[in-house]
């Protein structure tokens, strides 16, 4: 009995939970407050204009399209459907900026910081206006969303805090709401509205609380549908407003991309894209049931097409019909599984790519919002069970669970904040976990490749080869698309790169022909071109003394890649002349002269091949 007291105690002290939930967030987070800046960071702060301006370029961030300043350096009209307008956040950058600098460590608490007081505003809704005489179960339920792994996308990457600011600013829309319901002031609706109005500019899914706020004026209100929907109808006029100011800066669907990279999709017929969809769909729950393995990018063409015919496909329309149907089940006794079904399908439904294409297959960020239908629904599952166990053992046996389920969450996300510490751990880690991905092998390629230059390790070349090669095997031939050709290009002139490191210099060659083949008069075919011309230049030197022939072959291959090199002439011209090949050494000597007529020595060599020649006649 003295247990079933202590835990009657602890489920009603409101200041122990505040408390506990403060420890959990901080415990889970803290070690990503040191991590660096990684992924698509660098698009919304360090390398982002208006960010970098501080304070004075924050007109400038509300009146573009958040990766405007991208499309414009890249020479493109944008290359994700329906735009980004998300001002928000990138403010905050900003703000940031201003006062501190590209200080990472900054931008990493202030994420950590708007995650704690998420998960403490949860509990604030739930206990005071949702479940007031429930408050174990509003504590459960922010318990299990601040611990669930399948946020440290959204936490430790910095760039994240689109989803973080515009949860935050939804759970304020909601309290504010009710807390209208209460007292009936006036200030209250306004504020909801303010902060609903914020959300929609901090991330556009915000849109999808038009069905969420009536919703839980249904479930959570004391009101009739009628009466929740008509509470709902200032939302939408906030909404309007958000729609017209985003029509204004970004139009109305930005540019249609024609890449593989950008709409994973564009090679799937229609039955293919919603059956693909309802996999991905399936996917998200297996994410929230069991966080596991956890990657940064689901990009094609790791998330196959599937088809109607796929058992996991049939598998997920089941599961999400089901959904619906205990939606309607519990709907007119107003039960917490039939909300947070409703609340699931609302929020994930835009991120689905069965309404809107997404720009991408899925992302572990956009469980962020929805996973909170999975802490409540959980929640009050685990209270059901509690309830109906023996009393004697239900105290120990929750204690039990919890432990195991918070050590195994902890490890996880510790563990993952530790590989979100920069670009070169997350991208080596992770293309493990997502070895058909085109992005993650590129990106993988990529860090060794820095490794290299770090730290001089010339196996870390091999690592990019092979991964730099798996990327290209992966890409589609299905089109000779610009975009295509654009990727390839890169591809290849880092393949150019790290054979020239390694020294193999034919191999080398191979490549930087194939780059120059698709951008024959890109700078840095040039770049390389020389590079490889002065590397079989030297080698033609080392050469000469022993092995003429392979001397004259050197030579023949460096003025080749760059007929500018005038020493090279001379100096296959000398080689000709030794090897008595006097038509063709002249020849050289006449080239070395026209780049440096200053070159005496060609000059003698010219002279001398002459003289031989007029002998001969």
């Amino acid at each position: 009995m003295k247990s079933m007291a202590s835990a009657t105690a602890f489920g009603q002290n409101s200041k122990l939970h505040y408390i506990l939930l403060t420890f959990i967030a901080l415990l889970f987070y803290a070690n990503s407050i040191n991590n660096e800046y990684a992924l698509d960071d660098g698009l919304v702060i360090t390398e982002n204009p208006y960010t970098r301006q501080g304070l004075s370029g924050i007109a400038d961030i509300f009146s573009h399209d958040a990766y405007q300043w991208y499309y414009e350096e890249k020479g493109s009209a944008g290359e994700l459907s329906g735009g980004r307008y998300r001002p928000l956040s990138i403010v905050s950058f900003a703000i940031e900026y201003e006062f501190f600098g590209a200080r990472p460590a900054v931008s990493h608490a202030i994420n950590v910081l708007l995650y704690l007081l998420t998960g403490l505003l949860i509990y604030y809704l739930l206990s005071r206006f949702w479940f007031s005489k429930n408050r174990p179960l509003a504590f459960l339920t922010a318990f299990l969303f601040l611990i669930h792994p399948v946020h440290t996308e959204a936490v430790a990457n910095i760039k994240g805090r689109d989803e973080l600011l515009a949860f935050f600013l939804l759970l304020l829309t909601l309290t504010t709401l009710f807390r209208y319901l209460h007292d009936r002031k006036r200030s209250s609706l306004i504020l909801s509205l303010f902060f609903y109005f914020l959300a929609l500019l901090s991330k556009e899914n915000s849109i999808t609380f038009l069905a969420v706020i009536p919703f839980s004026l249904y479930f959570f209100g004391s009101q009739s549908l009628r009466d929740s929907l008509k509470q709902s109808l200032p939302f939408l006029l906030a909404a309007g407003l958000w729609f017209a100011l985003r029509y204004a800066v970004i139009g109305s669907s930005g540019a249609a991309p024609d890449d593989i990279m950008n709409d994973p999709f564009l090679y799937a017929g229609a039955a293919e894209k919603s059956a693909t969809a309802f996999f991905i769909l399936l996917k998200y729950l297996q994410l929230l049931v069991w966080p596991h393995p956890l990657v940064y990018d689901y990009g094609y063409a790791q998330i196959a097409y599937r088809h109607f015919s796929d058992p996991a496909v049939l598998l997920s329309i089941v599961l999400h019909a089901g959904m619906l149907m205990a939606a309607w089940a519990g709907w007119r006794r107003k039960a917490v599984w039939s909300f947070s079904a409703l609340y699931y399908l609302a929020t994930i439904s835009i991120v689905s790519n069965l309404i809107i294409p997404l720009g991408g297959t899925m992302g572990e960020r956009l469980l962020y919002i929805p996973s909170f239908a999975f802490a409540l629904f959980s929640a009050w599952l685990l209270q059901v069970v509690y309830r109906n166990l023996p009393r004697k053992i239900a105290p120990g046996l929750a204690l039990v669970f919890l432990a195991i389920l918070t050590a195994g969450s902890a490890w996880q996300s510790i563990n993952r904040n530790r590989i979100w510490k920069n670009n070169k751990s997350l991208f080596i880690h992770d293309v493990k976990e997502a070895p058909q991905s085109i992005k993650a092998n590129t990106a993988a390629a990529g860090a060794y490749v820095n490794i290299y230059l770090e730290e001089q390790d010339t196996a870390a070349l091999l690592k990019a080869l092979e991964y730099y090669h798996r990327a290209e095997a992966l890409y589609p031939v299905r089109e000779d698309s610009f975009k295509r050709e654009l990727f390839l290009y890169n591809n290849y002139i880092n393949q150019a790169f790290i054979y020239y490191s390694m020294d193999s210099l034919q191999q080398a060659e191979k490549a930087w022909h194939k780059a120059k083949a698709i951008k024959p008069f890109h700078p840095k075919v040039k770049e390389y071109a020389r590079a490889l011309a002065l590397s079989y230049y030297k080698k033609a030197n080392e050469a000469a003394g022993s092995d003429l022939a392979r001397a004259i072959r050197l030579y023949q291959k460096a003025v080749e890649l760059d007929p500018s090199l005038a020493d090279a002439w001379y100096n296959l011209g000398g080689a000709l002349y030794t090897a008595g090949q006097l038509t063709e050494a002249g020849q050289a000597f006449e080239k070395a002269l026209a780049l440096n007529p200053d070159n005496e020595k060609a000059r003698q060599g010219l002279a001398a091949v002459d003289f031989l020649l007029n002998k001969k006649k």
